[in-house]
């Protein structure tokens, strides 16, 4: 989230919660963005000098402060949007775990993909029912659309998981694992 807020603050200087209210509104339920994690993360590019703050005085309501780039953040900002995003590598954790559980003996692989892969089926449900707030702009479209297909392409990851850890897997017409 740095980088966007950087941009949005390269654009126009703002206060925390504002910065938090355009984030939701670009980015919708896909960007997760808790207040707390707006605020540390304003006081760390703060602090390396990317943007500064300085207060306002409210009279009928709490101070304020309104934070703004920095020559050196709109440096980081041209740096970013000139250079590729990474790849996203998948989970390892979920990857520890099949390794661990087959060494132990102490989890079934098995629960662990059906828990797994129900987890990233509620994920998409959850994106498509709040798609249904968002408006039609094509940010939200294509957000909403990288979400999903990275979900879909993790259950088939666990799908090859289930072949490769234990052969051929039926599965019946609502996905279940038959015997």
């Amino acid at each position: 989230m740095r980088h966007v807020f950087l941009a949005l603050l390269a654009a126009r200087p703002t206060h925390g919660y504002r910065l938090q209210r355009l984030v939701q509104e670009r980015f919708g339920s896909v960007s997760l963005l808790r207040s707390g994690q707006v605020y540390t993360t304003l006081a760390r590019l703060e602090r390396e000098g990317l943007v500064e703050s300085r207060g306002v005085e409210q009279a009928r309501r709490p101070n304020k402060r309104i934070y703004a780039s920095t020559p050196a953040g709109r440096v980081e900002l041209r740096r970013w949007m000139d250079s590729a995003a990474p790849p996203l590598l998948p989970r390892r954790e979920l990857l520890m775990k099949f390794v661990v559980a087959d060494v132990t003996g102490i989890a079934d692989p098995r629960a662990l993909i059906a828990r797994q892969r129900s987890e990233y089926e509620q994920a998409i449900e959850r994106l498509l029912e709040a798609d249904q707030s968002w408006s039609a702009s094509a940010e939200h479209l294509l957000l909403r659309e990288s979400a999903v297909l990275h979900l879909q392409a993790d259950i088939t990851w666990l799908e090859r998981c289930e072949e490769r850890l234990f052969g051929n897997v039926d599965r019946d017409d609502a996905g279940e694992i038959s015997p």
